[in-house]
């Protein structure tokens, strides 16, 4: 009988001791889901600085590889790596695998890997979203950077042609007003030659 009850206290004990390392693991949990929530803003605000500086990377990766496709692929590849960062930084890996833990590890540990993929998931979906919004923003911001030099080769070649144009209608212009003078001052010499002719002749005769 004394057994009996050694054993029962001793049932009691275990039971209490894993319902005290189970509300211990809970509290690790809650603290963790506290530090994730605190540090999401951060990742958000991280990740936005990001993608704000990107057009300035995608600049810089155009400047030193001097193709478009490349440096997309480039600026592709370094936010793949960012992302692969942020998730083993939302999921580090236990330091036991799972199936080697009991059940009542396993299973809030499972909860906490689901979470952490649901963040992961939403900053996936903002990156896209904030992605694919201004994709065709950077896109128009290149394609006119590409093709600054030749507008600006354009409208400096229309420059000088209209320059060119309007010093020849300039000129046009002079020639056909000293044109027209001496045209109206021979009209007044052919006037006062006749005239003179005439009183000659009538005074003569």
């Amino acid at each position: 009988m004394l057994l009996l009850l050694l054993l029962i206290l001793l049932l009691l004990l275990l039971l209490l001791l894993l319902l005290l390392l189970l509300l211990l693991l809970l509290l690790l949990l809650l603290l963790q889901l506290l530090l994730l929530l605190l540090l999401l803003p951060l990742l958000l605000l991280l990740l936005q600085l990001l993608l704000l500086l990107q057009q300035q990377v995608l600049l810089l990766l155009l400047w030193c590889c001097n193709c478009y496709c490349t440096a997309t692929a480039l600026l592709l590849l370094l936010l793949l790596l960012l992302i692969l960062l942020l998730l083993r930084l939302l999921l580090p890996l236990p330091p036991v695998p799972l199936p080697l833990l009991p059940v009542s590890l396993t299973i809030p540990l499972l909860l906490l890997l689901l979470l952490r993929l649901l963040l992961l998931l939403l900053l996936l979906l903002y990156y896209y979203y904030y992605y694919y919004l201004y994709y065709d923003y950077y896109y128009y911001y290149y394609y006119y950077y590409y093709n600054y030099d030749y507008y600006y080769d354009y409208d400096y070649y229309y420059y000088y042609y209209y320059y060119y144009y309007y010093l020849y209608y300039y000129y046009a212009s002079n020639y056909y007003y000293y044109y027209y003078y001496y045209y109206y001052y021979y009209n007044d010499y052919y006037y006062y030659y006749y005239y003179y002719y005439y009183y000659y002749y009538y005074y003569y005769y």
